[in-house]
């Protein structure tokens, strides 16, 4: 007796019998190939400044040959400008696209043509992918000028050949990386300013405005709690420009910051204006200086304290009686000029121990406004090249006396939008409107 059973047939998917199959590359392709891997595992190992995140590779041809391999190569590949060339092993220059189209742009012409290492440009320097662009800048420009290369062969520190860096894509990265510091400056100058909720938070009313002509600069305005009732407010101007001044600035706002945490280390105006003469004198080059124009509010006493060194004028409008019928009042209006040298030369504290010199001051009434502002103000000029000027300055100032906040800053706006128009701003320009 024979027993019976079934058989469970199961389907399995077909099979991809491609897996088998033996790829059939040659040895160059092979070597090339292992080449690029190497490159890319290689790549993610240098920075944005260094060469090998800017070199292109592309497989070197031989001085061995023909020129017509050369010209294949470039036909294949059209986005390429150079192609590296070998002696020996060794990478020693390129052939670029511009002086094979000249050299056989006819049939006469490449019927005629010499030999690859002909037309090879090679180069005398040796350039590594871990070295930083900005560092060979100048090295490649005078090579560039004296040999007439624009492309420079790239090698790993075991000098393999790396890729290829043309002197444009050189340039380009190093104005993207400016580019990227000057923003990050620019962020860092920016957060030295005092934000929206410092401003909104203090017991008297400051509007605050300032516009670089460059994506940094030399103007700074500060505003410093001393005590429940003593503040510093100041308008600075960094002679110079750009990075230079904005180093200065920046220095600037550290010594303020520090004299927040240590407020009894210097806690008169006079002190601090001193101790600051004398900070800036030690860190700045001969030459350099800064002018300011500050006040010191003590809401105690209800007095204020102007000091103007080197500044531009400092406005007061200070407000009088009502007419008898209550239709108008007087404004009256002071002018602060500089009597006070600029801060950097070592002199404010000599000076402020002279008896000629009087520190202005007034009461802190209600109504009471003051305006401060760097030179760029009145130096800002049309597309003609006239001036904004003095006269001008002050009869803006006269016209926002009965503004605040947001309007003072609208028509701050407003005026240096419709005055320079199209044209660059000549300086920096910072204003700083108080009001009591």
């Amino acid at each position: 007796m024979s027993d019976q059973f079934e058989i469970q047939v199961q389907e399995f998917d077909a099979v991809d019998e491609s897996f088998f199959e033996v790829e059939n590359i040659s040895q160059d392709e092979k070597e090339k190939r292992e080449r690029a891997a190497e490159r890319q595992k290689f790549a993610k190992d240098f920075s944005f400044r260094q060469l090998g995140s800017i070199a292109q590779y592309m497989e070197p041809v031989s001085v061995a040959h023909p020129l017509e391999y050369v010209l294949n190569v470039f036909a294949e590949n059209p986005e390429i400008q150079a192609v590296p060339v070998e002696e020996y092993d060794v990478v020693i220059g390129y052939i670029d696209r511009k002086t094979m189209e000249e050299t056989t742009k006819n049939v006469l012409q490449r019927f005629v043509a010499k030999d690859t290492i002909e037309y090879v440009r090679r180069v005398p320097i040796v350039l590594y992918a871990k070295e930083y662009s900005e560092q060979v800048l100048e090295k490649l420009s005078t090579a560039s000028r004296e040999f007439n290369i624009s492309f420079f062969p790239v090698f790993h520190h075991r000098k393999s050949f790396y890729g290829l860096v043309s002197l444009d894509e050189l340039l380009e990265r190093i104005a993207d990386i400016r580019r990227q510091d000057l923003e990050k400056a620019r962020v860092v100058q920016q957060g030295l300013l005092p934000d929206n909720s410092v401003l909104k938070n203090l017991p008297f009313k400051v509007c605050a405005w300032n516009r670089m002509a460059n994506p940094i600069g030399g103007d700074l305005y500060a505003i410093y709690k001393l005590s429940d009732s003593m503040y510093l407010a100041g308008c600075f101007d960094v002679s110079g420009k750009n990075v230079a001044a904005a180093l200065i600035t920046i220095a600037l706002g550290s010594f303020f910051s520090a004299l927040k945490r240590f407020p009894q280390a210097v806690s008169t105006p006079k002190k601090i204006l001193s101790e600051l003469d004398l900070f800036i004198e030690d860190i700045v080059p001969m030459g350099t200086f800064v002018t300011a124009a500050v006040c010191y509010i003590d809401l105690k006493n209800k007095r204020l304290s102007v000091f103007n060194c080197g500044h531009t004028n400092i406005y007061f409008f200070l407000p009088g009686k009502t007419s008898a019928d209550g239709g108008s009042q007087k404004i009256k209006l002071s002018e602060i000029e500089a009597f006070l040298p600029p801060l950097g030369m070592g002199a404010v504290a000599e000076s402020l121990s002279e008896a000629s010199v009087k520190v202005p001051c007034c009461p802190v009434v209600p109504g009471l406004k003051v305006e401060m502002y760097s030179d760029g103000l009145p130096d800002m000029q049309t597309d003609e090249g006239i001036r904004y000027g003095d006269d001008r300055t002050k009869d803006f100032f006269k016209s926002i006396y009965s503004l605040e906040g947001d309007a003072v800053t609208a028509k701050i706006e407003a005026a240096v939008s419709h005055w320079t128009g199209k044209a660059m701003l000549p300086d920096d320009i910072t204003v700083m409107d108080i009001s009591f």
